[in-house]
Order: C-alpha cells, then sequence, then structure tokens
C-alpha cells in the first residue's frame, strides 16, 4: 500500500517547496475569484523563469495557432519557436507575487498552467509511488505547455499541452483555459494515464478512449480534493451532501450556465445518445463511467460517516444518486448532521479520496492501451478488494453496475 497521503499536498510543503497562486476554480466563481496559494515541492530558486523544470517548459506564444487542429496528418509538435511573451519570472524563488490583474496578467495565467501540471504530478505520483515519467521522453525530454492558443478548447498530445480560450455564443474570448484548473488537470491526467498505462502503437478504438477520458475526469475532481479551501467551500455548500449538483462533480465549469461534463450523472450505457462524430460521442461514452467512479468515491465517503456515527445509516441508503437533482428532504437530514459534525465529514472525505484515488492509481498499472471499460472496471474492483477488502470492491461493483458496465478481461 502506498504511504498515508498528507491532508493537502497544496500546502504539505509550505516550508520547503515553491509558493504560487491559483485559481482552484474559474474566477467568475464568487468565492474563487482570489487566488489561493499552493506549494510544489520543488526548492525555492529550482524552478526557472517561464516556469520551467527539468520535466516541464511553459512557454507563453503570442497568437499561435494550435498545433493540431483534429487532423493527426496536420499535426505539429514541439519545441515551439515562433513569438512569445515575456516569461513568468520568480521572485525570491516563489511565483506567488504574481496577480491575474497584474502587469502583465499573462505571467500569472503562464504560472497558473505550469503550477496546475506540476500539481497534478504531485498528487498523482504519491498515489502511484514513484515518479512519472512521460511517456514521449525519447522524443521530446520535456512537456512543452502553451497557456494560449488559437483555439476553443485544449489538448494534451506527445509532447504538449496547450489551452485556448473559452468563447461565447459570439465567438468572443472570455476567458483563457489555462485558468481553469479542471481543464488542465484532466488534460494532464491523460498524460499520466498514458504514462503509466502506455501509449497506444496505433489508434484506440472509442471505448479506449472513452476509458481515458473519464479516468482524467476523475483525476481532476481527486486533485482538487487536496485544495483545502475548495474542501471547504464544497461541504460548506453541500452541507455534506455530495449526491448533490456542487463544484466536485461540475469538471471544466465554463460558464455560471455552461459545464464540460457533470460527474454526478444518471447516465448508463442503455440511455446513451448516439453521435455520428467519433470525437464527440467519446465523451458522451465516458460519462457512466466517470459518474460510476464518482458514486463509488462518495458511497466510501457515506460509509465512513456511518461508520462514525456521523449520518444515520438510513440516510446514507436513501441519498443515492439523483443526478444533480435536489432532494430537500435528504438535504435537510444533512443540514443537521453536518452542523454539529463538520470536522467528522472532512475527515471522512479526505479518507475516503485517498482510498478511492489509490484504487485508481494502481489499477492503472494493470490495464493495457487497447483496454476498454470492462477490463478498467476489473482491474478496480481486483485493486479494491486487494487492499481495502470485500466492502470496499463490493462499493465500486455496484456503483457501476446500475450504469450497465460489467467488468470483462481482454480478449
Amino acid at each position: 500500500m502506498s504511504r498515508r497521503a498528507p491532508r493537502y499536498l497544496s500546502e504539505h510543503y509550505q516550508q520547503t517547496g515553491t509558493c504560487f497562486r491559483i485559481f482552484a476554480q474559474p474566477r467568475f466563481v464568487r468565492f474563487f475569484r482570489t487566488p489561493v496559494p499552493i506549494y510544489l515541492p520543488l526548492r525555492p530558486g529550482t524552478i526557472a523563469a517561464g516556469p520551467s523544470d527539468g520535466d516541464i517548459v511553459t512557454v507563453d506564444a503570442l497568437d499561435k495557432r494550435p498545433y493540431f487542429d483534429g487532423d493527426p496528418a496536420t499535426e505539429r509538435f514541439p519545441p515551439y519557436r515562433g513569438p512569445r511573451a515575456g516569461a513568468a519570472r520568480p521572485r525570491r524563488g516563489h511565483f506567488a507575487h504574481l496577480q491575474p490583474s497584474g502587469p502583465p496578467p499573462r505571467q500569472f495565467s503562464a504560472a497558473q498552467a505550469y503550477a496546475t501540471v506540476r500539481f497534478t504530478l504531485t498528487v498523482w505520483e504519491h498515489y502511484l509511488g514513484r515518479p512519472v515519467r512521460w511517456y514521449f521522453r525519447r522524443r521530446f525530454p520535456r512537456l512543452e505547455v502553451i497557456p494560449r492558443t488559437r483555439s476553443g478548447t485544449a489538448y494534451s498530445r506527445p509532447g504538449y499541452i496547450e489551452c485556448g480560450y473559452e468563447r461565447g455564443r459570439t465567438d468572443e474570448r472570455r476567458y483563457p483555459l489555462c485558468e481553469n484548473f479542471d481543464v488542465v488537470a484532466h488534460e494532464t491526467g491523460h498524460l499520466i494515464q498514458r504514462s503509466v498505462i502506455g501509449h497506444p502503437d496505433h489508434a484506440a478504438g472509442l471505448e479506449q478512449q472513452a476509458r481515458e477520458e473519464a479516468f482524467a475526469d476523475l483525476v481532476s475532481i481527486v486533485t482538487l480534493l487536496h485544495v483545502r479551501p475548495a474542501v471547504a467551500r464544497l461541504l460548506d455548500r453541500t452541507r455534506g451532501n455530495l449526491f448533490s449538483a456542487n463544484l466536485l462533480s461540475r469538471i471544466g465549469e465554463m460558464s455560471q450556465t455552461t459545464v464540460a461534463r457533470r460527474a454526478n450523472n444518471d447516465k448508463t450505457l442503455k440511455t446513451l445518445r448516439w453521435n455520428a462524430d467519433p470525437r464527440a460521442f467519446r465523451y458522451e461514452l465516458s460519462l457512466p463511467f466517470t459518474g460510476g467512479g464518482y458514486d463509488a468515491l462518495v458511497d466510501l465517503y457515506e460509509t465512513i460517516l456511518v461508520r462514525r456515527r456521523a449520518i444515520p445509516r438510513a440516510l446514507a441508503r436513501m441519498s443515492v444518486d439523483g443526478g444533480g437533482k435536489p432532494l430537500p428532504e435528504i438535504q435537510r437530514a444533512f443540514e443537521l448532521t453536518y452542523r454539529a459534525n463538520r470536522g467528522v465529514f472532512e475527515d471522512a472525505l479526505l479518507q475516503a479520496r485517498d482510498v478511492f484515488a489509490g484504487v485508481l492509481a494502481q489499477a492503472w498499472r494493470r490495464l493495457s492501451p487497447y483496454d476498454g471499460l470492462p477490463e478498467a472496471l476489473a482491474a478496480l474492483l481486483a485493486v479494491a478488494g486487494e487492499r481495502h477488502g470485500p466492502g470496499t470492491r463490493r462499493i465500486f461493483r455496484e456503483s457501476f453496475a446500475w450504469r450497465g458496465i460489467e467488468p470483462g478481461t481482454s480478449s
């Protein structure tokens, strides 16, 4: 088993690491309008301008076309050699002096993009129990992070992550996706998976792509749970009822009304809407698996709350996933119990986070690049049973079963 995780990796290295400030959620979300500090496990003075280190180089390209436009035949690759803005530079070894409204704000964006990638690596290297070595390192020695491109999305591909802008109805630029923690953590999750599971030698099928998308969503969720202000806001707003619409289940929030995907959803394999565009359908196909993972995380959390007598077993049984729909009677019951047991709720969530993330990380080591949803679930069940016993295995099994996902083996 991996060593016990610190409560919050975002502050674990406060005495020895390098400080950045980031938006833990988009800046238009009222509680998160002020960036929060996080500390990366690299000593002050070891992160160069860019920011850059031995594994990651940030290049703030100016008016850059994306490397990838959806067609692998026309894809371009690092290193970027065109015009660029001035690099974000440390002050006394830290980057916390950079502000989103300061001169120039691009440097804050670059620092946030780098810090989110490095922080996501820090979290998952902990659960993996070893450093992540980029799967593309023989061709590209460092990951190139491009904070801003002329694009309406973000991509992670061999050797790079690049982020565009969230666009409105009139196609105007709203805000840079490099400042969206969920988006950058998700893209980093793709790279971590491929560095652990392996990179396919030929194009993977839709189911394999959906499996990777779902795991990348779950990477983003777990990573956010290592940021104390985000956890505090999550619990205070929901009063501990995580089977509700909340900041943890809204992945890649783009505006006050739009999110990329909802982890707390009611999708099953039988209810998916077909889309003839395979690039679009892979996201739809990923939703039942993302939802099953979210259900398992929350079920683990509620099981711990019952064990610690913070909520009655009957409330845990009633607290089923309603796809984010309001359940007033359930919410009132949580409000009563949360008020007297806030610390217990936080402890239970962090404990569930560590169990859940440990199962995911170790399951990846048993998969191949061509495994789909059944094989991924089989690996999760095997690890859950071996590391935590039949009760945890049952939670994972039931969380995916009602969504039509059954365990299987590679043919």
